[in-house]
């Protein structure tokens, strides 16, 4: 894995994202919202990457779901930093799979990374989020992915 990638894979983890595609280039044109997108769960989305492009911790948290919030005191994840490391410039939500109360969707991000040289990453992630019994949209948490497996040393 070249170091771009690798840079990338680590932004990546940086944005939490639960299945990510990350690739250092140049700037990319991005294209407008998809269609596929309900509005219902749209609007949520949008609040979330918003929310994080402004490096709101509070407003992002009160959109993932009760089980998260359960598990994780507000506190808690107030301190999340990793969330925080490189600042958001844009996203765009690309699309967007929904199957019985469960949504698949699909975001392409750019960062600044000041030490890279291109000065910004472009990123493809997921996220799941899910339907509540109210018909409101919440983000499902995200397991931590690491760079590398974790086992037995050689």
């Amino acid at each position: 894995m070249g170091l771009r990638q690798s840079f990338a894979m680590v932004l990546m983890l940086g944005l939490g994202a639960s299945s990510a595609q990350a690739q250092a280039q140049a700037p990319v044109p991005v294209p407008a919202q998809a269609p596929s997108i309900p509005p219902a769960l749209s609007r949520p989305v949008t609040a979330f990457w918003t929310a994080w492009k402004n490096r709101d911790l509070g407003s992002m948290y009160g959109l993932y779901c009760r089980d998260y919030q359960a598990k994780v005191p507000r506190e808690e994840y107030m301190k999340l930093q990793r969330l925080l490391r490189y600042p958001l410039v844009e996203f765009t939500l690309t699309g967007a799979e929904v199957l019985d109360g469960r949504a698949t969707v699909r975001i392409r991000a750019r960062n600044d990374v000041p030490a890279h040289p291109l000065g910004s990453i472009d990123a493809e992630t997921t996220q799941v989020w899910l339907q509540q019994a109210d018909g409101a949209w919440c983000k499902e948490d995200e397991p931590l992915l690491l760079p590398f497996p974790i086992g037995a040393a050689h």
